[in-house]
This record gives structure tokens, sequence and C-alpha cells, in this order.
């Protein structure tokens, strides 16, 4: 088994599994059968990843603005860098 150290924590030591046979993976998850149906629609997903994606870009904008002393004036421009900024990471992390 093999340990990972990326701040993901799964007790007290802040190692994570990243090869246990036991914990099943995000693939096999996704594609096995459910007779239920599926847990969450497609819609769903796209509903929680957006309401992640711009808690992710609030949060940057919210360091933008702290950098610059919480000058007020600015909201718009922190927000559009902000925004720039978690895009050009999230396309990043597709290719």
């Amino acid at each position: 088994m093999s340990t990972a150290r990326d701040g993901a924590s799964n007790g007290a030591s802040g190692d994570r599994v990243t090869s246990d046979p036991r914990i099943p993976h995000l693939s096999s998850v996704e594609t096995r059968a459910d007779p239920r149906g599926p847990a969450i629609t497609g819609a769903e997903v796209q509903q929680v990843f957006a309401a992640w994606h711009h808690e992710r870009i609030a949060v940057a904008a919210y360091y933008l603005s702290e950098r610059r002393g919480f000058a007020p004036g600015h909201e718009d421009e922190d927000w559009r860098e902000a925004q720039a900024q978690i895009d050009a990471l999230d396309a990043v992390s597709m290719e």
C-alpha cells in the first residue's frame, strides 16, 4: 500500500492511501451498475460543479481583495481576475 503526502488526511498521520484495493476508486464507482438507477444525475453533477466553481472564485476574489487591503471599488475587478485564475486552473487540469 502506498501513501502520499498532499494535505489530504485519513487520520492523525496526515497520510492519504492511494492504492488500497479495499477503497473503490472513482472510475470503478462511476462505471458500476446500480439496479436502483444512478445515484446522481448529470444535471445534479453540473449543479454541484457550478456551486463549487463559484465558491472557488469567491475565495480567490477574497484573497485578491485582501492583498490590496480590502480597498473599496475593486470588487468587479477582483472577481474577474479570480474567475480568470480559476478558469485557467480548470483548463490545465482538464488537459
